[in-house]
């Protein structure tokens, strides 16, 4: 077996693992429900899921006092930015990815504090679906790394 094709091998599993990784992990989709049980009282649930797990969250009577969209920095220095609902207990992430979508999250937040304002609307829901990110990320790695192996695996069997 010459270098190559073990360096070939190597970086291909990388790769494959990291994409699979970046699947389960970061795939992330969450839903807040609210309902208005009086004028001046609202419970909310929020449901949030990965491939692995789903954590389901109530916001009893009120604990829902906004939402906002915070600016973070890259690890290049760039913004991105996340969506964060405000309750009486500190901040709660709507998702973990943060992204350069900031007008799409400006007008998630704007929704969710005009429900708030807003005694005549009974209902409100709200979806941030981040899997889509995490597939197509995911997903080009773990084919660059399973064309990595499959050639890897050729130049062992031409050996």
């Amino acid at each position: 077996m010459d270098s190559q094709t073990i360096i070939f091998l190597i970086f291909g599993l990388v790769l494959s693992v990291s994409g699979v990784s970046i699947i389960i992990w970061l795939g992330e989709r969450a839903t807040l429900e609210c309902y208005r049980l009086t004028a001046n009282q609202v419970t909310c649930t929020l449901k949030q899921s990965t491939l692995r797990k789903t954590k389901t969250r109530s916001l009893e009577k009120n604990q829902l006092q906004g939402a906002e969209v915070v600016r973070h920095r890259d690890s290049d220095g760039d913004s991105v930015y996340r969506l964060e609902l405000l309750t009486d207990s500190g901040r709660i992430p709507l998702t973990q990815l943060k992204s350069s979508d900031r007008r799409g999250k400006r007008r998630k937040a704007e929704i969710i504090n005009g429900f708030l304002s807003n005694p005549e609307q009974q209902t409100l829901k709200i979806v941030q679906d981040d899997r889509w990110f995490a597939l197509l990320l995911g997903g080009g790695l773990t084919a660059a790394g399973l064309r990595l192996l499959i050639g890897a695996l050729e130049a062992l069997s031409r050996q």
